[in-house]
């Protein structure tokens, strides 16, 4: 995973940041506060005060993730149900017509 870094500019949000490390790490979230030099190091372009870096964080592919989900849902037996046809067939399937690149 790459991370996500999320940049305080303002003294109010330094404590705001400070606030959700805190609760990211009451959940088991590996997360680090950064002062200007390590964010500098880590982001060139980036500028504040103080950054909360949340290692856990990263980019989701969420049409692979939901059709993931949908198809262990399947194996248990659920299906689901097509809003836009009113088919009882199941709506999870990959079709040619899904409007995907």
């Amino acid at each position: 995973m790459c991370g996500k870094v999320i940049i305080a500019a303002t003294e109010p949000e330094v404590a705001r940041i400070r606030m959700l490390r805190d609760r990211g790490r009451q959940n088991g979230v590996r997360c680090a506060l950064l002062g200007p030099g390590p964010l500098q190091e880590r982001e060139p372009h980036a500028q504040g005060l103080a950054a909360l870096l949340v290692q856990d964080a990263g980019i989701v592919d969420y049409r692979a993730a939901l059709l993931h989900m949908a198809a262990r849902a399947e194996e248990q037996g659920v299906t689901g149900r097509d809003e836009g046809t009113g088919s009882e067939d199941s709506c999870y399937h990959e079709s040619s017509d899904a409007g995907y690149a």
